[in-house]
């Protein structure tokens, strides 16, 4: 029998002296090797500037030998509202969070007992881990009742992701270059389109609140050209107060002739920072617009320290979308590897629901 649990859920974690909950929670998401950005306190703004939701924080918490509590799990469980009523169904985006795998099994039933005592009668989670670690996390969720829900066009179980060196020097010594973030064979195609648009007189540039307007114009027309909702610029200016000022995240902006070709954001979160969206204009040039943005962030990610690069998700096999597929193989030009990641899950707290 493992040592006992005591849990916590909250509405609002609490700052107190030292911190309280609220830097608890957020050093562990950030240094859990299955932390990411979407469990951080931080996200729900921007979460909220898209849609109306009730939000909880879960933290589950081991009495060791020396009883000392220790946190072992952490979840941000949102659900929706309607007519200022919490809807029964829930779900953690890219969690729970657990530093250790083998804990995982403890936090999803404390997940699941507490989401179901308080009126949740469904839930959707999706541990963030990868390859290897991916199929163990998949596993574990079998084994404790949960069912893959995932869907072709929801959150990426496929990605690719960037190794970056140290953004120290090659030989330590002072004066020496830095390592080159783009070498080898398999980056020479990128290299040429950084170089193309750099000779055509393309520049890129960090932005504040000032690419608030451009990413949210850009993003908008996209969505719109593929028949889809935009985002409201609301959720922009979310991720400018939430990450970007405080330097979590960043905008990059690609410029050319007085007109914005292409934008994105980046956050960091612990020792990995993730291409979150962007999008380009429909503005023909002779050189990739968004490949020279994507690279600065790349680079900025090093020199915050990151050693990983997410370049934010591609289709899972089979997927035939075209769209997806051509978005794809532009990330291909910064990594070849795909990560496989684990899958949604569901899992019904009432019997008979799907």
């Amino acid at each position: 029998m493992g040592r006992p649990l005591e849990t916590a859920w909250v509405r609002e974690l609490s700052d107190g002296p030292g911190g309280g909950e609220l830097a608890e929670y957020r050093s562990f998401v950030l240094g859990a090797r299955g932390g990411h950005y979407a469990q951080l306190p931080a996200w729900d703004a921007v979460t909220r500037s898209v849609r109306k939701i009730a939000t909880r924080y879960l933290l589950v918490r081991r009495r060791e030998e020396s009883g000392e509590l220790r946190l072992i799990g952490a979840a941000r469980v949102t659900r929706p509202v309607a007519l200022a009523v919490p809807l029964p169904v829930g779900a953690v985006e890219r969690g729970p969070v657990v530093a250790d795998l083998a804990d995982l099994p403890e936090v999803l039933g404390a997940l699941a007992s507490t989401a179901a005592r308080h009126g949740i009668a469904r839930l959707t989670a999706m541990p963030y881990w990868a390859d290897d670690e991916a199929t163990e996390a998949t596993r574990i969720l079998a084994e404790a009742g949960w069912k893959d829900a995932q869907e072709a066009d929801g959150s990426h179980a496929r990605t690719l992701r960037l190794p970056l060196p140290p953004a120290s020097t090659e030989t330590g010594a002072p004066g020496a270059s830095p390592v080159e973030l783009f070498a080898g064979k398999e980056r020479e195609a990128l290299r040429r389109k950084l170089r193309q648009a750099e000779k055509a007189g393309a520049t890129v540039r960090q932005g504040g609140a000032d690419a608030i307007a451009p990413l949210h114009a850009l993003h908008t027309a996209l969505m719109t050209g593929q028949g889809k909702h935009g985002r409201p610029r609301a959720y922009f200016e979310a991720l400018h107060q939430a990450f970007v000022a405080p330097g979590d995240g960043a905008f990059f902006l690609a410029e050319h002739q007085g007109e914005t070709l292409a934008a994105l954001f980046v956050v960091r979160h612990g020792a990995v920072a993730t291409f979150v969206l962007g999008a380009s204009s429909n503005v023909e040039r002779s050189f990739s617009k968004m490949a020279p943005p994507m690279a600065a962030a790349a680079r900025w990610a090093r020199e915050q320290g990151c050693t990983l690069f997410d370049l934010g998700g591609i289709p899972v096999e089979g997927d035939a979308d075209e769209k997806r597929a051509s978005i794809a193989q532009f990330k291909l030009d910064f990594a070849k590897t795909p990560v496989t990641l684990a899958h949604e899950h569901a899992r019904a707290m009432v019997p008979g629901l799907p």
